[in-house]
């Protein structure tokens, strides 16, 4: 069957986990009978994938990618667009607000892309791609499929912005199926929408086990932790730094455990808008010394910061999964992840606090710390999880909810 998806980065261009999702998903479904070809608005020159045809405007070549023109970004805010588009020399070509300039990617995309496959399907990723999935879905007469890693409501809360909602709402209309990342992300969805609960599918991320250069992981011994690299224990938060994914919470915890643990080091690694607010926060809790802001880490750089972490920590707010957690245990790096996130679904056993309680989160970070074969049975634990939860699994379920549309 012939799938075309639509969605907002891929790797190794990244600004979060969708990006990271959607080539999990895209491998998974390449060991079905699933073609995919996926559409992205920016892909730089040169960009392939082993696994999706990635196409050219409606002009698709195998040896390259070029992305459609739009001002768009994964995770994008109507006034992060408005500081984007005023940074823009060519503004003038672009939508006069990020909605105008959804729109325009959308028209875009119905326009120039469909044309050269009889595709059995369309998959829209996130509220920015729906517009687009919706007609090209209705012009090529095949069933649409909407992938939910995040709602509005995940990201702002309360502050939700009321046209990103309607965008959602029309989706969720017009969708025949609504794949969810979670149950946490169902119920967002039946809570906040009108939304048929026989539309909902929940589909957990997976995780890609990483075989590091010169590391043989089919011959390492599947039970032998990892021990930290450096004598001085970090314990990282890494994901974007915004009011979703509770670096405040994280700071004030960090505060908490130095006061008993001077020697702990913490890590920010990331970029958001909250970036320049955490640094300043972290100086009015006296954490100067004490916790190191990376800026945003790709590649290599994510590699060496999970080698040389003791502890992973989850703070989000509301995480409708949360794949960050995935990748540390895949790395024998153990995790402490908020109880408002959907990753605890598939680790049983994980360490959970509720975001706002920093004493608890406090109480165990220290205890996890002090205790190395507390450290080593997490990361053990974690490590089974994620040997299971692979993407190939995942993607077979993906490709279940296809074959009820009859595709």
């Amino acid at each position: 069957m012939k799938v075309l998806m639509l969605g907002w980065e891929f790797p190794p261009y990244i600004s979060g986990g969708l990006g990271t999702a959607c080539e999990g998903l895209v491998k998974g479904l390449a060991a079905t009978d699933a073609e995919v070809t996926f559409v992205v608005p920016r892909l730089p020159e040169g960009a392939v994938s082993r696994y999706a045809r990635l196409v050219d405007c409606g002009l698709p070549r195998e040896d390259r990618a070029v992305a459609l023109d739009a001002a768009l970004l994964p995770y994008l805010t109507a006034e992060q667009y408005e500081r984007l588009v005023a940074r823009q020399s060519c503004s003038g070509d672009l939508g006069e607000d990020l909605f105008a300039e959804v729109e325009r990617y959308a028209r875009a995309v119905e326009q120039n892309v469909g044309a050269d496959t009889a595709y059995d399907l369309v998959h829209g990723h996130d509220w920015m791609t729906y517009p687009a999935a919706i007609a090209v879905a209705e012009n090529l007469g095949v069933p649409l499929v909407l992938h939910v890693h995040s709602s509005e409501y995940d990201r702002a809360g309360e502050n939700a912005n009321a046209r990103i909602v309607e965008v959602e709402q029309r989706g969720l209309d017009a969708a025949d199926r609504v794949v969810c990342v979670s149950r946490f992300a169902a119920q967002c969805l039946r809570e906040r929408f009108p939304v048929k609960a026989a539309k909902l599918r929940v589909v957990h991320n997976g995780v890609a086990v990483p075989v590091s250069a010169g590391d043989d992981a089919a011959s390492a011994p599947p039970d032998e932790p990892r021990a930290p690299r450096i004598a001085e224990p970090i314990v990282l938060f890494l994901g974007r730094v915004t009011a979703q994914k509770g670096p405040e919470y994280f700071l004030q915890a960090a505060a908490l455990v130095v006061r008993h643990e001077p020697r702990v080091k913490f890590v920010m690694a990331g970029a958001g808008d909250l970036l320049p607010t955490m640094i300043e926060r972290a100086a009015e809790l006296g954490l100067a010394r004490h916790v190191h802001f990376t800026g945003f880490l790709r590649g290599p750089d994510v590699d060496r910061i999970y080698d040389e972490a003791a502890l992973y920590v989850l703070s989000s707010v509301s995480e409708p999964f949360g794949i960050a957690p995935l990748e540390a245990l895949s790395r024998d790096v153990p995790v402490i992840v908020s109880r408002q996130s959907g990753v605890t679904e598939v680790l049983s056993n994980v360490t959970a606090v509720d975001f706002w309680d920093v004493t608890a989160l406090a109480r165990c970070i220290r205890e996890v710390l002090a205790r190395p074969e507390l450290r080593d049975e997490m990361a053990a634990q974690g490590r089974a999880a994620t040997r299971v939860l692979t993407w190939e699994r995942q993607a077979a379920l993906v490709r279940d909810v296809y074959r009820e549309l009859g595709a």
